[in-house]
């Protein structure tokens, strides 16, 4: 078996925004589909029937993902203890996702037939809990390894296959059947045959088969893996209260049709927030690697230039998006516009909360996961409540208000906090200008994109408006000075990389 080698930083990151890109075009695509297919209150019903999925996701975790990833960050592809240790962190995380998803099915049915009133979604819940435990899980332990050596162009096909697949079931079934129990079985089976190719894959960087007493070694380790992920999870916890708190909030206070509109709104931003995990997913191992080799200004402007680059990249969709957001929700059809105020606020969601995971992935690679969770912690106290209270004030919108302001604070703490633990400061590295640039910027491409959105029909209005505000926040960030010679350079070797076919660069490539 062939010897892959571990991809670099700046490979690894370029694979994952090709990557994004495709899944947003597909996603944005197939999501207008099945709005028009399904209607709004079918897909009220589907965010409540996935609400406990993701409420699942996020309570059977203690992050030790990333205490395995922390551990095999140094290794070399296939070395035998890495299947040691991710059998033994594959064993535990079952576990805990199984005992998880029984209190996470009880309490969905003490909510649906209580509170809620909505006994009729339960069994609809039970589907993608059960296969989140049987397929998602697994699927997700194997992305670890993956991800550990930044192996890129594999993780690109994976992804944009997946995008595909599950746009296919759902569309078909809506075509077919058009019910919400026919899309929670179209999503949730659309899972299987990636987690077959993840297995099949993951063989050129992980063992098959190893010796017992690697086994035992991996198993002795899981102490130490668990308990760092412990004290990640107070942080984790906070921060999935506050993503998931929005659907359960308004499907309390507000009928099912705002719980549809809200729900397609937050889906759309949801997709966005998944460059979250894939930025840390390459991220961190490179902290931890630079920082093992002594390398402390690398990994201090590989931390500050991604954190700029997610600020940069996705404020640019939260101007053209927001600025466009009547005709964004317009093409969703009848009912999808009551969501146009609170998608501005979402989308103001995702530049906030990932550079902060970002700067979490610094705090993780020190050794300090307690820090994060206190700051996640406290987030969430500011946030919660808020969103509660601006939705029984103001509607759908104001839990997105209430969402932003909460991760907009906590970005101020976390980057004071970052800053102390750098080598350099980092407006050596993130200037004042760079910084400045972001909100001169997002005000441009915002007011171009919705001046052109509300003078045009949605047909032609929409995309010229998206792309007009994005043209306009780029060109603005251009003159303003938020792009370096780093920047430059870095971009130019990328080019090399991929008209060359992406031949692999050293492990220890600058970012």
């Amino acid at each position: 078996m062939a010897r892959h080698q571990r991809g670099s930083y700046t490979e690894g990151i370029g694979f994952e925004a090709i990557a994004f890109v495709l899944v947003t075009i597909i996603t944005l695509g197939s999501s207008v589909a099945i709005a028009r297919l399904y209607g709004v209150d079918v897909l009220g019903e589907y965010a409540l029937a996935f609400a406990p999925y993701y409420a699942l996701n996020n309570l059977s975790s203690v992050r030790e993902q990333a205490a395995f990833a922390r551990r095999i960050a140094t290794m070399e592809p296939r070395d035998p203890l890495v299947t040691g240790l991710w059998v033994a962190m594959f064993g535990f995380s079952t576990a805990l996702t199984v005992g998880m998803a029984v209190v996470v099915l009880v309490v969905t049915y003490l909510v649906y037939t209580g509170p809620m009133g909505r006994p009729e979604l339960f069994p609809l819940a039970v589907i993608p809990v059960v296969m989140g435990v049987v397929v998602f899980n697994p699927s997700w332990n194997l992305d670890r390894v993956f991800t550990t050596f930044r192996a890129g162009r594999i993780l690109v096909r994976m992804r944009i296959v997946a995008a595909l697949t599950t746009a296919a079931f759902m569309v078909t079934a809506g075509v077919v059947w058009g019910t919400t129990l026919s899309l929670v079985i179209a999503e949730t089976v659309s899972w299987i045959p990636l987690l077959i190719w993840r297995a099949i894959a993951v063989r050129h960087y992980m063992r098959p088969i190893v010796p017992w007493s690697v086994l035992r070694e991996g198993r002795e380790t899981l102490p130490e893996i668990v308990s760092f992920g412990l004290r990640l999870t107070p942080g984790t916890l906070a921060e999935a209260s506050l993503n998931q708190a929005g659907t359960w909030i308004i499907g309390l206070l507000a009928p099912l049709g705002a719980v549809g509109s809200y729900s397609r709104a937050w889906q759309l931003v949801r997709r966005v927030m998944e460059l979250r995990a894939r930025v840390a997913e390459m991220l961190f191992p490179t902290l931890i690697e630079r920082r093992d080799a002594g390398d402390m200004h690398g990994a201090d402007r590989a931390l500050a230039d991604t954190m700029r680059y997610v600020l940069t990249g996705l404020t640019m969709i939260a101007a053209a998006g927001g600025g466009a957001a009547v005709g964004v929700m317009e093409i969703f059809g009848e009912g999808f516009v009551e969501a146009s105020s609170a998608l501005v606020f979402l989308l103001l969601v995702p530049p906030l909360a990932i550079s902060s995971f970002v700067q979490f992935q610094s705090m993780w690679a020190l050794g300090r996961p307690t820090a994060s969770s206190v700051i996640s912690l406290v987030r969430a106290a500011i946030g919660l409540p808020l969103m509660a209270i601006l939705t029984w004030k103001l509607g759908i919108v104001g839990c997105a208000m209430g969402q932003a302001i909460a991760y907009a604070a906590g970005l101020i703490v976390i980057t004071v906090h970052t800053n102390r633990e750098m080598s350099q400061p980092l407006r050596q590295l993130f200037t004042i200008r760079q910084a400045v640039a972001i909100p001169v910027a997002y005000v441009g491409g915002f007011v171009v994109s919705r001046v052109i959105d509300e003078a045009m029909p949605p047909i032609i209005g929409l995309p010229l408006a998206l792309a007009a505000g994005a043209a306009i926040y780029l060109a603005l960030i251009g003159v303003v000075g938020g792009v370096n010679e780093r920047d430059r350079d870095r971009a130019r070797r990328l080019r090399g990389k991929l008209s060359r076919g992406g031949a692999s660069a050293p492990a220890q490539a600058q970012a």
